[in-house]
């Protein structure tokens, strides 16, 4: 059944996948999770931005450099919804870290 819980938790299985090195697994469920999230919660949720800064980690470990644009980017629009927001600007912080060590071959995995 679809609702916000689900999504929930369709998002903390593809967290898992991330972190121990299944991004190609990942990223299908960072999608239908990104999508019940706009669905449920709305643009403006910073749980939309957790979930674009993880979904930007896991394509990097996959290598879709065009797909980790595009998260990107999507990314700092909606990190530009909550201005002087501490935690979305440290979440924008380290998924731009960690895409940074995963392109110069330093991080195993995403979420290191």
């Amino acid at each position: 059944k679809e609702n916000l819980f689900a999504t929930e938790a369709i998002a903390q299985k593809a967290r898992i996948l991330q972190m121990t090195g299944r991004p190609k697994e990942a990223i299908p469920l960072y999608e239908e999770s990104l999508a019940g999230m706009h669905r449920y919660v709305g643009e403006d949720s910073p749980n939309i931005v957790a979930l674009l800064s993880h979904l930007a980690e896991t394509y990097a470990a996959a290598g879709r450099s065009a797909d980790v644009e595009r998260t990107l980017a999507d990314l700092h629009a909606a990190a530009g919804r909550h201005p002087n927001d501490g935690h979305v600007e440290e979440l924008v912080k380290r998924a731009e870290a960690t895409i940074g060590r995963i392109r110069s071959g330093q991080a195993p995995h995403c979420g290191a």
